[in-house]
């Protein structure tokens, strides 16, 4: 009975660390820092950190609404709330830092 409940939440880390490398190749432009995972009865909302929201976002929330789309089919995630949160200090982020130079390269 142990066996199957520690498979199940190993099974779920899998999926959360599936979600956040793909959400990370999205928005790699944007500053991709954080993902958290937030389960409701009726819905599953998605809280994504990035330096630059703007950028996440898209025009008239293009970026978001595709995204969604994609998590819902891809990952098989009803209903998905995609909620964009700026980082405090991003110049001080340790992930952002790497990435931009990353980039710059």
């Amino acid at each position: 009975m142990i066996n199957l409940i520690e498979k199940y939440f190993v099974k779920l880390a899998f999926r959360k660390l599936e979600l956040e490398k793909f959400l990370e190749k999205h928005f790699s432009r944007a500053g991709f820092n954080s993902l958290s995972v937030i389960r409701n009865p009726m819905s599953t909302r998605l809280v994504v950190s990035v330096a630059k929201p703007g950028i996440a976002i898209g025009y008239s929330g293009k970026n978001i609404k595709t995204i969604g789309q994609t998590i819902e089919d891809k990952f098989g995630i009803k209903n998905p709330h995609i909620e964009i949160r700026s980082v405090d200090d991003p110049e001080y982020n340790v992930k952002f830092i790497a990435q931009n130079m990353v980039n710059d390269l």
